[in-house]
């Protein structure tokens, strides 16, 4: 993109994530930003945030997915021999991973306005209705 630039109107970032992460920030007053994890944010790296989020105007769309049901769907893809690298990483460190996770799910939320849909069993059409309902008009699927 040239310098100046602005990206396509239907931009948008999606992101997935587990653990209910954003709903529990969200009900423990984390969100609009009390969170000790964020203040712990260098004075830079808030601001380089901000700056993507008003630079790019993109829509951050984080797919929330339980833990047991990240972890079956890891196994499905075990057994199908499509496991990939974050796929061992989640499963190395469990507890690691949901804090990682739960981290980069809140600076999202925090620094980047992301919206939240909840992905435990949608089918694809569910998923679509709701990244419609999120982006207030019909999901930009590129045509097959």
């Amino acid at each position: 993109m040239a310098a100046g630039a602005r990206p396509a109107p239907f931009s948008a970032v999606g992101c997935s994530a587990g653990g209910g992460q954003p709903h529990r920030a969200a009900s423990a007053g984390l969100r609009p930003g009390s969170s000790p994890r964020a203040a712990a944010l260098s004075l830079a790296l808030q601001q380089a945030l901000r700056a993507l989020r008003e630079t790019t105007q993109a829509t951050v769309i984080v797919l929330d997915i339980d833990p047991a049901i990240r972890q079956r769907r890891i196994g499905a893809r075990i057994e199908c021999g499509t496991v990939d690298p974050f796929d061992r990483y989640m499963l190395a460190d469990r507890v690691r991973a949901e804090r990682i996770e739960g981290g980069l799910v809140e600076l999202a939320i925090r620094y980047l306005n992301a919206a939240v849909i909840e992905n435990d069993d949608l089918d694809a059409a569910a998923l679509e209705r709701e990244l419609e309902r999120v982006l207030g008009r019909p999901a930009p699927f590129p045509s097959p």
